[in-house]
Formats: C-alpha cells, structure tokens, sequence
C-alpha cells in the first residue's frame, strides 16, 4: 500500500492529473478481534496510512480514501487461521 500510493500519487502528479488513490482496508480496521488480531492490524494500518496521506495529496487534488468492506464469510475465520491466539 504504501509503495503503490506514493508511486500512483507521483505519477499523477507528475501528468498534472487530479483523481482519488483508493486503498482497500476491512472493517475489522475499527474493531479488534481476537481471533484475527494480525488481520485487524494490518487492515489498521492500511486506514491509517490513507488518513496520514490525505494532507500530503489533497493540495495537489488528489484524494485518497479507503474502502472498509464488512466481514464476509470465507476460509481466513476457519479453523486453521494463521493469526489466531490461544
């Protein structure tokens, strides 16, 4: 995320483009989760990153913004999760 923002965000610069960077977090960003802590994290981080960019860019008129998609049911909340704690 953090190399594809700074990178996009250059070019667009450079073209003399205005647009949005969108990067895509989770809403597991905004609520801790024991059995995802390492997911939430990283999902956090992304939120943060987009927040801490948006001064940066905005006066060369581009917005950055993250998508937060709820939590959808696929195989990473099973059993075998990699970031579950005991």
């Amino acid at each position: 995320m953090i190399h594809g923002s700074r990178l996009f965000g250059k070019q667009m610069v450079a073209a003399g483009k205005s647009g949005h960077i969108v990067n895509v977090a989770s809403a597991l960003a905004f609520a801790p989760s024991r059995m995802m802590s390492a997911y939430a994290t990283s999902k956090a981080a992304v939120a943060m990153l987009n927040d801490c960019c948006v001064p940066s860019w905005q006066t060369r008129g581009i917005r950055v913004v993250s998508v937060c998609p709820g939590v959808i049911d696929t195989p990473i909340t099973g059993q075998h999760a990699l970031c579950r704690w005991p």
